[in-house]
């Protein structure tokens, strides 16, 4: 077992006292590698067995630009340094796995989907899609480019900013804003995105357009769920 351990602050402890306990401890759980890190751990190399292997860094810097040297392999290595030493940067070295989630999205299967769908509507009822939390996470702009494509009528986004990020990769279907803020409506009216008008504070700033100018907007319905929809 391997432990890396740090200076250890604030104690309470003088040195000769703190670092006889702490290598009492080493030798109770056997440890066979001691790798300290900081200027006041040095004190306890005379105090350590020579059957333990001893190592010093003054900081994580220089510990971390050697650690390919030490060839950690099957074993365990325990962890304990004071937070101004930065340990999780080590911790990040030594993780067994580094894992990374890739999720692949088969826009066949959702045009195939989407087609299924459409043919079980009556004909000239229109469709809206949401495409709110970018794309319920299948990347919102790949998967209105395709809705787009297969001409379903509008799409729907949480917030303004959700449906602005959509007219700046060129979607130009009608975009439905659930949840719009009385202080974004200039914006909508600038990126032609359509507020839903769930009060009548919302309903005064939708006509607090420039002059001469008119958009289009939706009302919400009460539901009895008092969550945002038609």
């Amino acid at each position: 077992m391997t432990l890396i351990l740090s200076d250890i602050l604030q104690s309470g402890q003088s040195g000769e006292s703190l670092w006889t306990e702490v290598a009492e401890a080493v030798q109770m759980q056997k440890i066979a590698r001691f790798i300290g890190i900081g200027h006041d751990i040095q004190a306890i190399q005379d105090k350590l067995p020579s059957s333990v292997e001893t190592i010093f860094y003054p900081d994580t810097e220089h510990f971390l630009e050697k650690i390919a040297a030490h060839d950690f392999r099957e074993e365990t290595i325990l962890l304990k340094g004071a937070r101004t030493f930065a340990f999780e940067r080590i911790a990040r070295r030594l993780e067994q796995k580094a894992h990374k989630t890739v999720l692949e999205v088969n826009l066949s299967a959702l045009a195939h989907n989407l087609k299924t769908y459409q043919r079980l509507l009556q004909s000239g009822t229109k469709m809206m899609v949401m495409v709110k939390a970018e794309g319920y996470g299948a990347g919102s702009a790949q998967v209105a480019k395709l809705l787009e494509f297969q001409q379903v009528d509008y799409l729907g986004v949480a917030y303004a900013d959700e449906g602005i990020s959509l007219r700046q990769a060129g979607v130009n279907l009608p975009i439905l804003v659930l949840n719009p803020e009385p202080a974004s409506f200039d914006t909508l009216w600038r990126f032609r995105l359509e507020p839903e008008v769930y009060s009548y504070r919302c309903s005064m700033k939708s006509r607090c357009l420039p002059e001469g100018k008119t958009a289009q907007h939706s009302p919400q319905i009460g539901h009895g769920d008092a969550s945002p929809g038609f």
